[in-house]
């Protein structure tokens, strides 16, 4: 994968290590490789990203990239490892801007933890909806029916599904 896709010393070249581009780029390397079901390799590029973003203290791709660590956790079916990194992301997540808080409450449910993701789930929802955000609200909402229909909760469902239609 690293000579196909020009890694290792060509990214040193290209990209100094005083560049943020090269940790975007190496970010991005590590969410191909996830794509391309290479998980090890996956976890090697975005956990030497997870390292640079905790130094450099910034947190919101941090938080990006924990949630990628997960998502290749669950892909492993590592429930475990996945909720340690979607724990640290939330951790580090600012509940009054919540910015990828449904991406993480989807990833929680993967992962094996329902309840934690419906709970995330509605408190995105409540953001949304706050800050009036119309679409990612009924996408939350579509998600928790979603997540509710597959509970076998259907008349949790259906409202969670009606609501939409009226917010957009």
């Amino acid at each position: 994968y690293r000579r196909a896709l020009g890694l290792d010393a060509e990214i040193e070249q290209l990209f100094p290590p005083n560049q943020g581009m090269k940790w975007f780029n190496l970010w991005q390397m590590g969410n191909t490789l996830k794509e391309l079901g290479n998980y090890a390799e996956a976890l090697n590029y975005l956990n030497q990203v997870q390292v640079r973003y905790r130094a450099t203290k910034d947190n919101n791709s941090l938080i990006r990239v924990l949630h990628d660590i997960g998502d290749v956790y669950v892909r492993r079916r590592d429930f475990p490892k996945a909720l340690e990194n979607l724990d640290q992301a939330l951790a580090i997540l600012d509940h009054d801007y919540p910015f990828n808080l449904g991406d993480l409450a989807k990833e929680y449910y993967l992962a094996g933890d329902t309840k934690k993701g419906l709970e995330l789930l509605n408190e995105a929802l409540a953001f949304h909806s706050r800050s009036e955000q119309q679409t990612e609200a009924a996408a939350d909402l579509f998600e928790i029916a979603r997540i509710e229909r597959e509970l076998g909760n259907f008349t949790n469902a259906r409202p969670r599904i009606e609501e939409p239609t009226r917010i957009t």
